[in-house]
């Protein structure tokens, strides 16, 4: 019983040995020849290293009859799940990214009266946070702009109210 997994799984071993192998001989060679494209080569040896030892694992659980179905379900489902927390961590970084350069650059104050460029909004400088910095408009109503807008949009800044035109 043990046997028939045994002999895929030494094939499989002994194949990415040899691959590897082959893989660091070129990759020298080629490091000797062209020693200014280092980098380069290194990336494209480890892709290839990492594709070929992808389709070696595929090729090695096929041959112990592991559903290939189920395989791809469960990669296809990980993959989705840090695709979706990867976006949600890029989003809140780049909030607590902006908040920080804002910090330390000092573009604007609380108190600072701020006008956006081509929209007619502006307003008071109320707080500012990791995520948000709050403005009063001239009605007194309040408005929450990301930070990371802060470094999208144009914006000037006054310490006097600006004219309502």
């Amino acid at each position: 019983m043990v046997i028939p997994i045994l002999i895929p799984f030494a094939i499989a071993l002994v194949a990415l040995g040899i691959l590897y192998s082959l893989t660091r001989r070129v990759r020298g060679r080629l490091i000797m020849l062209r020693p200014r494209h280092n980098r380069e080569i290194r990336i494209v040896s480890n892709l290839i290293l990492g594709t070929a030892t992808f389709i070696i694992l595929m090729a090695f659980l096929e041959a112990v009859n592991v559903p290939l179905g189920n395989v791809w379900t469960a990669i296809s489902t990980l993959l989705a799940l840090v695709a979706i927390g990867f976006f949600a961590v890029w989003s809140i970084l780049s909030h607590m990214t902006a908040a920080v350069v804002l910090f330390l650059q000092r573009p604007f104050r609380i108190g600072d009266y701020l006008q956006f460029g081509d929209e007619t909004y502006s307003g008071k400088v109320v707080r500012t946070g990791l995520f948000f910095t709050q403005v009063e408009d001239s009605g007194g109503g309040r408005s929450q702009i990301p930070n990371n807008l802060l470094f999208q949009r144009r914006f000037r800044v006054t310490e006097e109210k600006p004219d309502e035109s």
